[in-house]
């Protein structure tokens, strides 16, 4: 179990994912520890105070930040780093639209542990992806860019997009990480190995300040493989 340096400096942990590869699971999973502060799309959603997607804890951002955040996005990264008092670890996930290129290097040199969240099978991530959002089950983005194809050319234009998405913004975190001095821990967990079924997270949790049986300690989740892929 990995201790923080004293109170006022968690780990600080990113989650690095895409959609479909089952980050709202994870995110759910490591709040079930009151060690871990751990918050949702805070450079995405639009209600601080989403359930799901929001903030964790009871001390929201100021509207200054919060607003300002893709512009200036190391105001927000300072609240919650000023506001984890009595957490060992603080942290959030993120993907490639809800900041900037040029905004990523923010995140990365933030984080001490880096987690890469991806899915095995791409070709199962890009079906979850497109029939989550033709069936409105699903609250990401609900702009449509393939409504003028059929299926099949949709599926196909889905995942192309889908296979130069994962290029760019994982390769692209990856070199950022391994270029600092020193560089943050890295963590590489996947959907079909790490989190489908039943979560077995010892990987991440051995660089938290939590016991690496957190997970079996507690009743397993039983939502929906729908909503884990999310």
């Amino acid at each position: 179990m990995l201790k923080p340096k004293h109170e006022c400096d968690p780990v600080r942990v990113v989650i690095f994912a895409a959609r479909r590869t089952g980050s709202s699971l994870l995110v759910r999973e490591l709040r079930r520890s009151r060690l871990v502060l751990m918050h949702g799309e805070i450079f995405h959603v639009t209600n601080p105070r989403d359930p799901d997607d929001g903030f964790a804890g009871s001390s929201m951002p100021p509207e200054e930040a919060f607003y300002s955040r893709r512009q200036e996005p190391r105001k927000l990264l300072e609240h919650i780093q000023c506001h984890s008092l009595g957490f060992g670890a603080v942290g959030f996930k993120v993907f490639h639209d809800h900041l900037r290129p040029r905004n990523w290097p923010v995140l990365t040199q933030w984080c001490t542990v880096c987690v890469l969240l991806t899915r095995d099978d791409v070709i199962a991530q890009d079906r979850s992806l497109l029939i989550a959002r033709r069936t409105g089950l699903w609250k990401g983005r609900s702009r449509w860019p393939w409504g003028h194809l059929n299926e099949t050319a949709a599926e196909t234009a889905s995942l192309t997009a889908l296979h130069r998405y994962r290029s760019t913004w994982y390769n692209t975190v990856l070199v950022q990480a391994l270029a600092r001095t020193p560089p943050p821990t890295l963590v590489r967990l996947s959907y079909e190995r790490h989190l489908r079924g039943r979560p077995n997270l010892t990987e991440l949790l051995k660089h938290l300040p939590v016991r690496t049986n957190m997970v079996e300690q507690r009743p397993a989740s039983t939502t929906q493989v729908n909503s884990q892929a999310s």
